[in-house]
């Protein structure tokens, strides 16, 4: 199925963004526990990077293609 991608979200919901993707794929909804005292923390589970490459993927790529926009906002007398 074809998923629009927003280009043009302003910063807050950029981050909203960012952080529900984080909160659902990076820390799996709340299942990944960390350790306040253990420096090394715990084990990430072996599946780990091959389920989170493509989300990673996907917002390297949305943050290429919304930086031009906002260069434009904080520049604009540079930025044509």
């Amino acid at each position: 199925m074809l998923q629009l991608i927003p280009f043009h979200l302003g910063r807050t919901e950029q981050r909203k963004e960012s952080f529900e993707a984080a909160k659902e794929h990076a820390y799996r909804s709340g299942e990944l526990e960390g350790s306040a005292d253990d420096p090394y923390g715990t084990l990430l589970p072996d599946d780990y990077p091959e389920a989170t490459k493509s989300i990673a993927e996907r917002r390297a790529m949305l943050t290429g293609y919304r930086l031009p926009g906002l260069l434009q906002d904080l520049f604009p007398q540079i930025v044509p």
